[in-house]
């Protein structure tokens, strides 16, 4: 069978025309994809570059130190400022005492009158020895003093026609004293007083000698200021009651009350 030549050549023709097209297709398709890959780059460069940036961030970080604290330390010398040993001495002067002079009839026992007030004043001085224990704030300890001096009075006065002249003087105080204090500043402290004390008394009536010894009490407050870790200056007031003592002298008695406030300035070494 023959072959039109013009026929075949159309063919050709037309089956290169259509390989062309499809290639072309296939080409600019391969093109839009290149473009949307490229175009992802630089979004998933950022993402990338997010994600290691904490990773990155930790490995270069300089280590991160933890605080010393480092403890104060306890200053057991302030704990302990005023317990211990302690000696003194006080100086001081007796006020507003207080001795009243009553003269009773012995053998009747009538109750002739009252002569006057024996008003018992004067300086004295003292030594003492304590101790004391330290707990907190607070201070407490026995003290041992003992002090002499002249706190007297003299009266002169008339009862039932009788002038009778009375005196009355405190020789010497030793007392067994309890302070307790509490320390208001490390080098300050206030302190009451409690104590009971032992009193030599001279006692006269119309010249006739009533001498005795008497027991009282003693109640007061002071303050003590520390100079040193070793040396404190006190300041206190006391006041003293002897209580009552029957005098006879020959037909007549009386009743011995003497009674007086100290104020007392002192220095203390603690051992």
């Amino acid at each position: 069978m023959g072959r039109n030549p013009q026929a075949l050549a159309c063919g050709l023709v037309f089956l290169g025309m259509t390989l062309y097209l499809k290639a072309y297709e296939f080409l600019f398709s391969e093109c839009d994809k290149m473009k949307r890959s490229i175009s992802l780059l630089p979004l998933t460069a950022a993402l990338l570059v997010s994600a290691a940036a904490p990773v990155l961030a930790g490995g270069m970080a300089e280590p991160v130190m933890e605080p010393v604290i480092t403890p104060v330390p306890e200053t057991p010398a302030e704990v302990e400022a005023w317990s211990g040993l302690y000696v003194g001495a006080t100086l001081g002067y007796a006020f507003n005492g207080d001795d009243r002079l009553g003269i009773r009839d012995v053998a009747s026992g009538e109750f002739l009158g009252d002569a006057d007030n024996l008003k018992v004043s004067g300086a004295n001085a003292g030594l003492r020895i304590g101790y004391r224990w330290q707990t907190g704030n607070w201070v407490i300890g026995p003290e041992l003093g003992y002090e002499g001096g002249d706190i007297s009075d003299t009266v002169t006065a008339t009862v039932a026609n009788v002038e009778y002249t009375g005196e009355s003087q405190v020789n010497s105080l030793l007392a067994l004293r309890l302070k307790t204090g509490y320390v208001a500043q490390p080098d300050l402290m206030v302190f009451g007083t409690l104590g009971i004390g032992r009193a030599d008394v001279d006692y006269r009536l119309n010249g006739l000698v009533g001498d005795y010894k008497t027991t009282g009490y003693i109640l007061g407050l002071g303050v003590e200021k520390m100079l040193s870790t070793d040396w404190s200056l006190t300041g206190e007031l006391e006041y003293v009651g002897l209580g009552k003592e029957e005098r006879i002298f020959e037909d007549i008695s009386t009743q011995a009350t003497p009674s007086y406030t100290n104020v007392k300035v002192g220095l203390n070494y603690r051992f």
